[in-house]
C-alpha cells in the first residue's frame, strides 16, 4: 500500500514509510551546583519516515505532514467511500449486535479507534475496555 504525503512547509510530495519517535535527553550544569544538580530534559518527537523519488529516506516532523492519497485514491474520496460504515451503529435492544446481524462498534475512551463492542482489549493503545456502569468487565 502506497501512502502518498504532501510535506506542508515545502510543497513536496513523498510516500510514507512509516511513523515513529525521536527521543532526546540533555543535560546542562545548573547555575547554582553545576555537574552536582544539573538541568534534566528530555521527551519525545513525533516523525515521520518519508521517502523521495530517488529512494532516499528522510526523517519529517508529522504536523508538516499531510496525506495526500493512499493506493492513488485521494484521501477526501476514500472519506467519501467509508463515512457511515464505520460509525457506531446502535446496538439492538438488548443485543450486542445491530439489526444487520454485525457487532456494534464503540470508540475507544482512549484513543478514539473504534472498535467492536465485543472487544476486551483495545487494538489501538492497549486499554481495558469495560462495559456500561453497573456491568462487569467483559
Amino acid at each position: 500500500m502506497a501512502t502518498v504525503v504532501l510535506h506542508k512547509v515545502t510543497g513536496k510530495v513523498y510516500l510514507l514509510l512509516g511513523t515513529g519517535y525521536g527521543a532526546y535527553y540533555s543535560e546542562s550544569p545548573s547555575f547554582i551546583g553545576g555537574a552536582l544538580f544539573p538541568h534534566e530534559r528530555s521527551g519525545e518527537i513525533p516523525v515521520a519516515a518519508v521517502c523521495t523519488k530517488e529512494g532516499v529516506i528522510e526523517w519529517m516532523y508529522t504536523d508538516e505532514l499531510q496525506v495526500v492519497e493512499v493506493d492513488g485514491i485521494p484521501v477526501s474520496e476514500l472519506y467519501g467511500r467509508i463515512q457511515g460504515k464505520y460509525e457506531l451503529a446502535p446496538a439492538a435492544a438488548g443485543h450486542d449486535e445491530t439489526q444487520e446481524g454485525e457487532p456494534a462498534y464503540e470508540n475507544c475512551p482512549g484513543c478514539g479507534r473504534v472498535v467492536p463492542s465485543t472487544e476486551r482489549v483495545c487494538p489501538g493503545c492497549g486499554l481495558t475496555l469495560i462495559s456500561e456502569e453497573g456491568e462487569e468487565e467483559r
